[in-house]
């Protein structure tokens, strides 16, 4: 019966476009404005409410782009948005106007198909501002200045019930987490809760940003003022429930985050070493493609988003290019485990104690209650949800199986964080 209802809803949703393609061929402008708007918000693009879009526009990467409340978007518009796009609320934005966030640098030969690679660079155009007919946007460019709404022009300028996360009634929640921790499965249980609504990876240019930060390319000021365009300027969020928002990128972030939300909430997801090196590793985590080492910039992947931008050691300081480039795959994943963990935890000490909350993945089920009291909402019964499972592709070689130098490895790489964390395991390795 649910494979009926989603079929159905898949047939559906195909002859709504159909039909609202049909609709803009009419060439009647309130039609048109109606047609375009519905496919735009059909999008998997971060959005608030009022939008009106003319006539058609070409985006390149929904998942970068962020939407603010009360955008009104011009005809032919043609967005590279690889890089990201951040519009604050109340832009008009004329017609014919390009946005490059990125440039296609080359082809690359991964999992058997050409991919275009991208040295991305975030646009931000800010609250109030208006963009003329036939703008070109470079990469990289702030457009406008943060203008507070009046008196006089706040209830013309209603946001629609939508609100920056720095405008919302409750602390916001940050999920900060190494991958592979079942950090989803978290957020959908969570998101079963009537007062919650969650986000999960869906800021897509954070993926760079966090390893451009990670390597000393974006300075403190530069990195603070982007993730304050992510989200204080674009109303993309409801008003009154609890915004829980998850990334794995978030690790070396929490002190910028700390600072912009001072009164923010975090919960650190963990999972036993032993587990996630198996989980990882068979995913080819770590391996020169998927951190970038052969090449000096960093480049997008828009089919692979965390391909190129996983944490290299040596671009991020922590060895010698020919003391990485020794290193197996299975050491550097037993490595990352150890540091990007260590990180959180280290930036996390400087917070108050009550303001963040370590949770482990094998303890999840027993904690879900906790977690509410934790985040101040309403104790409810929720199930909990499994999402992003092992893929067959994927042979998982358990820690039990591992070979003796592999053993080694992991208590060279991982074994303090073991003993740090998950003591009762020491033994198993």
């Amino acid at each position: 019966m649910q494979l009926l209802r989603k079929f159905i809803l898949k047939i559906n949703l195909k002859l709504e476009k159909v039909i609202l393609l049909l609709m803009i061929r009419v060439g009647v402008n309130s039609l048109k404005e109606y047609a375009t708007t519905r496919l735009i918000t059909q999008r998997e693009i971060n959005q608030g409410e009022g939008l009106k879009v003319r006539g058609m526009i070409d985006i390149s990467y929904d998942k970068s782009v962020i939407i603010g409340s009360n955008v009104t978007i011009g005809a032919n518009c043609k967005w590279n948005s690889e890089g990201g796009i951040v519009i604050g609320d109340h832009v008009q934005i004329g017609n014919n106007v390009q946005i490059n966030t990125s440039q296609p640098t080359e082809k690359a030969k991964f999992l058997d198909e050409d991919t275009l690679l991208f040295n991305p660079k975030q646009v931000v155009i800010k609250s109030q501002t208006v963009i003329p007919d036939h703008s070109i946007i470079q990469y990289g460019t702030v457009v406008g200045d943060d203008i507070p709404l009046t008196n006089d022009n706040k209830k013309k300028q209603t946001k629609l019930g939508r609100v920056t996360l720095k405008e919302s009634s409750y602390r916001p929640v940050f999920v900060v987490n190494t991958g592979r921790v079942g950090s989803a499965s978290l957020t959908y249980t969570l998101a079963q809760h009537p007062d919650i609504y969650v986000v999960q990876e869906s800021k897509r240019q954070i993926n760079y940003l966090s390893t451009a930060y990670a390597y000393g390319l974006v300075g403190y000021p530069q990195m603070k003022a982007n993730l304050h365009a992510l989200y204080n300027i674009a109303s993309i969020y409801p008003s009154d429930t609890l915004i829980i928002e998850s990334d794995q990128k978030f690790g070396n972030l929490i002190t910028l985050i700390n600072e912009i939300f001072p009164d923010a909430i975090f919960i650190w997801l963990i999972r036993n070493g032993l587990d996630f090196v198996s989980s990882s590793w068979a995913r080819g985590w770590m391996s020169d493609e998927d951190t970038g080492n052969n090449r000096e910039e960093i480049v997008l992947n828009t089919q692979l988003p965390s391909w190129g931008v996983r944490i290299n050691g040596y671009k991020c300081g922590e060895f010698s290019k020919s003391e990485w480039d020794k290193m197996s795959l299975f050491s550097k994943n037993c490595w990352y485990w150890f540091y990007w963990n260590n990180l959180i935890e280290s930036q996390l000490n400087k917070i108050s104690q009550n303001r963040w909350r370590r949770v482990k993945l094998e303890n999840l089920s027993q904690e879900l209650i906790d977690i509410l009291e934790f985040v101040e909402v309403p104790i409810q019964n929720l199930e909990l949800l499994h999402a992003n499972k092992v893929k067959p592709a994927h042979t998982l070689i358990p820690s039990l199986d591992w070979t003796g130098e592999q053993k080694l490895a992991f208590k060279k790489w991982a074994g303090k964080g073991m003993e740090r964390w998950y003591p009762e395991l020491v033994l198993n390795f």
